[in-house]
């Protein structure tokens, strides 16, 4: 005598198809709420205030974004200041894309950078420190590491700084002051993978009348090999002068010298340059 396999019951089997639907909206819209709202609430109130401990100044971020479907993050006015309120650093905008689908397997992967509008004041203090480095923490001791041990592969796609600004105060020099303003980086196919190149460029001009433009190619597989040509024009020479005018038998010199570097995978560099 066989017996037959008692089957499911219809109604049995909807209501696991029900709960196991409800299952799934539920945790999508506990994904979706932590990261449309949460998360930007969180970098806002506390994320900003953690950095700042850190960095034993005020920051702030005005407005944070993160779309968990795109993995795409986004800060706006973003602001670090000395402890007496004077600017440090701001940023207009960040927006960082990620691509979720590298990390489960190939290099990790982010598709877009792009910083908009950042300003660095960068101050040399009386005693010859700069603020920048009170940011860092003191070095700790390194860890002994294998000798085969693989690094972690990486790729940025696509890296932009636009329009960004540095002003320079030198205080012991007297208070020398210059501004580069206009700053504009692009960086391109960034990785450590094998046989690959990234292509870089950037451009500044200051407040003195100089001009800057750096670009070339960088690869960083198993070294770091960079060609590219630099371009300095319209350097002014009495705008220097309180470097110079210690050491030399007049206060300042009149013209400017204008400038081209080359830049080999050798480290070599060839000066091609004259002063006017």
């Amino acid at each position: 005598m066989t017996t037959e396999p008692q089957s499911t019951p219809p109604s049995r089997r909807r209501r696991v198809i029900q709960w196991t639907l409800i299952g799934i909206v539920t945790l999508l819209g506990l994904y979706t709420l932590v990261g449309f709202v949460v998360l930007p609430w969180w970098i806002e109130s506390y994320g900003a205030g953690i950095l700042g401990d850190r960095l034993q100044r005020p920051v702030t971020v005005t407005e944070a974004a993160f779309n968990p479907f795109k993995f795409t993050l986004e800060l706006k006015d973003v602001s670090i200041r000395e402890a007496d309120d004077q600017p440090l650093a701001s940023v207009g905008r960040i927006f960082v894309d990620l691509e979720p689908s590298a990390y489960l397997g190939g290099p990790a992967t982010v598709r877009t950078v792009a910083i908009d509008h950042p300003e660095l004041f960068v101050h040399r203090l009386p005693d010859g420190r700069i603020n920048l480095a009170q940011l860092a923490p003191p070095p700790a001791e390194p860890e002994p590491k294998a000798d085969d041990t693989e690094p972690v592969q990486f790729l940025v796609a696509d890296f932009r700084l636009n329009g960004g600004k540095v002003v320079f105060r030198d205080e012991t020099v007297g208070g020398f002051e210059t501004t580069a303003s206009s700053i504009d980086a692009k960086v391109t196919n960034l990785t450590n993978q094998a046989g690959q190149k990234a292509a870089y460029a950037l451009a500044l001009a200051t407040g003195a009348g100089e001009a800057i433009k750096l670009e070339g190619d960088l690869a960083l597989a198993d070294a770091v090999a960079a060609e590219g040509r630099l371009e300095v024009s319209g350097v002014p020479l009495d705008h220097y002068a309180p470097y110079y005018k210690n050491f030399v038998g007049f206060g300042k010199a009149a013209g400017h010298v204008d400038l081209a570097l080359a830049i080999g995978e050798q480290r070599q560099r060839q000066f091609d340059g004259q002063a006017c």
